[in-house]
């Protein structure tokens, strides 16, 4: 599992340092899972599937995606997740550079929509205006 450990730091571009802060564990702690030099507890496996979205099947055997978007909703496959959720648990994912960066884009998306708006009630009002 160790080496599962590392995988996932590795996929998420994170240093050790900035998955255990994310998972709420020491660097130390974080060190001696990933070098298999301590057991890693049932808790870290819960707390990583809620705050990274690691899949805890993968995690534990090895077997399928390693990220529960990739798989959909583990264990529950039927239910769509919501989009604000799935939002949410990329925006964990990131550092906080890259979460900068997408809320400026979102800020950016959400002006844009705004003038879109404006231009399509102007549009409408210039069709309406009577001719003179």
């Amino acid at each position: 599992m160790n080496e599962r450990l590392k995988k996932i730091r590795e996929n998420l571009k994170l240093t050790q340092k900035e998955i255990a802060e994310k998972v709420g564990i020491s660097l130390r702690a974080w060190q001696n899972y990933e070098l298999g030099l301590r057991k890693v507890p049932t808790n870290l496996v819960k707390t990583l599937y809620e705050q990274l979205s690691v899949n805890p099947i993968w995690l534990l055997t090895g077997e399928g995606p390693m990220f529960k978007e990739e798989a959909g909703e583990i264990g529950n496959e039927t239910e769509k997740p919501d989009p604000l959720e799935k939002a949410l648990q990329m925006m964990k994912m990131l550092n906080n550079e890259d979460r900068e960066d997408v809320l400026k884009y979102i800020k950016r998306v959400k002006q844009m929509r705004e003038m879109e708006k404006k231009i399509t009630k102007l549009e409408k009002l210039i069709k309406e205006k009577p001719k003179v």
